[in-house]
């Protein structure tokens, strides 16, 4: 038996179901906490469907040598996705990999959805970030007979997302991912170069890579002639050193901006006493004794 309590949710599908990203993704990517068999996952799933549904057309296979799970059910034509000349498959693809790093936060979510309820062990958005961002710098796509150099159209639609939430990345995660010590400011290099290359050269590739992925594709000629602006204006929120203050309200426990951004240098001589700071969400008026009040971000 294969224990759930070993797979770490993670990667776009996990960024769609418990974060709001608003693309598809083509996989499920888990990953694997310690030793344990994909065959035994494999066997798990199978068992699953049967006894919990009744369903037994699920055909279940294990590839890359164990790092993947194929699942596929026989639907489409019942759900009006496929001729009658076409295949019958939807597929379903179970990526796992053995963590990179032990840097890393775990959150447990709950979901409800098309009347199932379920909950995951997922990594927090940092960890998430890490690992976007060592993609971007370190994995190398091409494309066709000639080998021509490509991005993944994903990879920067996901940063362009993480940038405007305001995400900072787990250092400590990346630099073991990447096998080097990473600091914020080389690190904004490193990525403005990568913004830089995909503007000027892959945006093409891009809108064939995202093109399946969203809803709206006509917003994609907008979307990457506009995309280094945004970019630049929204880095310094994931890029920055600087260090922004946030209240929790006492009364309804809503997290929100106290309104001060500071350099770490700043915040240490920082004095302040009984600031006061209205809750956007219920018109609580909270206190701020001292700096020791505000969460740091």
């Amino acid at each position: 038996m294969f224990c759930k309590q070993t797979l770490i949710f993670t990667g776009g599908t996990c960024l769609r179901h418990f974060f709001g990203l608003d693309r598809l993704s083509e996989d499920i990517d888990f990953d694997v906490m310690s030793d344990a068999s994909s065959v035994n996952l494999a066997s798990d799933v199978e068992t699953f469907f049967a006894t919990r549904y009744r369903y037994t057309d699920v055909a279940i296979s294990v590839k890359q040598r164990g790092r993947q799970v194929l699942l596929k059910f026989p639907v489409l034509r019942r759900l009006g996705l496929a001729k009658e000349n076409e295949s019958d498959w939807l597929h379903i693809r179970i990526d796992l990999t053995s963590i990179p790093s032990p840097h890393y936060g775990t959150v447990v979510s709950s979901k409800s959805r098309f009347g199932l309820n379920y909950a995951a062990v997922h990594y927090d958005l940092p960890s998430l970030m890490a690992g976007k961002l060592h993609a971007i710098l370190s994995r190398h796509y091409q494309k066709g007979g000639g080998n021509q150099d490509t991005i993944k159209g994903r990879d920067y639609f996901d940063l362009l997302w993480f940038v405007k939430e305001g995400v900072k990345p787990n250092l400590l995660r990346l630099s073991d991912m990447l096998s080097e010590t990473i600091t914020l400011p080389v690190l904004e290099r490193r990525i403005d170069g990568k913004v830089e290359e995909f503007i000027s050269r892959f945006k093409r590739d891009y809108a064939t890579d995202m093109i399946p992925l969203i809803r709206n594709s006509e917003i994609i000629d907008t979307y990457t002639t506009h995309y280094q602006d945004e970019y630049l204006r929204f880095k310094a929120q994931s890029f920055s050193e600087k260090i922004r203050l946030f209240v929790k309200c006492t009364h309804c426990s809503k997290e929100f901006r106290g309104g001060m951004t500071l350099s770490p240098n700043a915040f240490a001589t920082f004095v302040i006493r009984d600031s006061e700071h209205p809750c956007p969400f219920c018109g609580h008026l909270n206190v701020i004794a001292d700096k020791g009040g505000y969460l740091l971000k």
